[in-house]
């Protein structure tokens, strides 16, 4: 009994110090909701189950291997099912990715903004929040209640209405009402609305009372600033790295 209570003890540090390892606590802070974790994140986490199977394949009670080794199976099937499942609704969704927008490329200024397409307005600011420590993901174009773009931090599901209009247009009540609605269908825990143009004042007084927040044209700089900045600070940290790296 003692040397079963010993092994257990040292699976779970283990997998523990290989949680750290794979940086899986990160994604944990981020939100407990596996399915909003990246795709990269979830592939840690299946070979994290895998290397926990095995080891209790080393169990000094045989049954005990054999039931990780048929749940890690389950988890494998239930896994890659739903990987597929989502492909086929991303497929389906024919959610548009502006060319250019990969990681490698930084984000225009705000004029080029001013030029994109209601979807491409849509995908620059889940790349933004992304850039930010964000989980992003943006709705399907038909059916989204009201939310354009979900995003997750410290556990906190955000609903965001993105609205990009040309020069002299504002935003009024009707996108304040559409993501009030929509953040109830998602189950958000908060609310806001950006634009690249300014908010009417009856759209404001209406944010108010209904706990939206509102990203007008020079908020949306200041989120550009942060994002570069942000980028800048993870390329002077891997050029450190590489230098040190060399030294060494």
């Amino acid at each position: 009994m003692n040397e079963v209570i010993r092994f257990i003890f040292v699976w779970i540090i283990g997998l523990s110090i290989f949680w750290r390892v794979l940086g899986l606590h990160k994604a944990w802070k981020r939100t407990n909701k596996i399915k909003y974790w990246k795709f990269d994140e979830k592939v840690k986490l299946h070979f994290l189950c895998f290397v926990g199977a095995i080891a209790l394949c080393e169990s000094p009670q045989e049954i005990v291997g054999v039931v990780a080794i048929i749940g890690y199976l389950c988890f494998t099937l239930t896994f890659f099912s739903k990987f597929l499942w989502e492909l086929v609704q991303a497929l389906s969704k024919k959610i548009y990715i502006p060319k250019g927008y990969g990681s490698r490329r930084t984000i225009e200024d705000i004029e080029h903004i001013d030029r994109m397409t209601g979807t491409e307005f849509e995908v620059f600011l889940a790349k933004l929040f992304d850039g930010l420590g964000y989980y992003t993901e943006v709705t399907p174009s038909s059916g989204d209640f009201g939310v354009d773009v979900k995003m997750i931090k410290n556990k906190t599901l955000t609903a965001i209405q993105a609205k990009c209009y040309g020069e002299g247009k504002t935003v009024g009540v009707k996108a304040i009402n559409e993501v009030v609605g929509g953040a109830g269908y998602w189950k958000a825990d908060k609310k806001m609305v950006i634009t690249n143009r300014y908010f009417t004042d009856a759209a404001i007084k209406t944010a108010v009372r209904n706990h939206v927040k509102l990203v007008d044209r020079e908020g949306l700089r200041i989120l550009l600033q942060q994002y570069h900045d942000a980028l800048k600070k993870r390329r002077l940290l891997l050029l450190r790295f590489r230098k040190e790296k060399r030294s060494s």
